[in-house]
């Protein structure tokens, strides 16, 4: 059971992330315009600021 539920719940945690960063990215891109590759360096950020940490003490 347990090698089937962590799987899947790292796969929800990940749609979860995915949406929530699509969500930031359409802010970010109302707050500075169309600029994709300022967009791509937000998100990398986001990314490796809060997200990583987060996944580094689940696991």
């Amino acid at each position: 059971m347990k090698g089937v539920l962590l799987p899947v719940m790292l796969n929800r945690l990940r749609a979860h992330l995915l949406e929530r960063i699509d969500r930031l990215s359409e802010g970010w891109q109302r707050f500075v315009g169309n600029h994709p590759r300022l967009i791509h360096t937000l998100k990398k950020t986001y990314i490796e600021r809060k997200v990583m940490p987060f996944i580094e003490k689940i696991i």
